[in-house]
């Protein structure tokens, strides 16, 4: 659950950048 969550966080940052 909680490498979901990091790895969902990483992506949003990406797509941010």
């Amino acid at each position: 659950m909680v490498a979901t969550v990091m790895g969902y966080h990483i992506w949003t940052s990406m797509v941010s950048m």
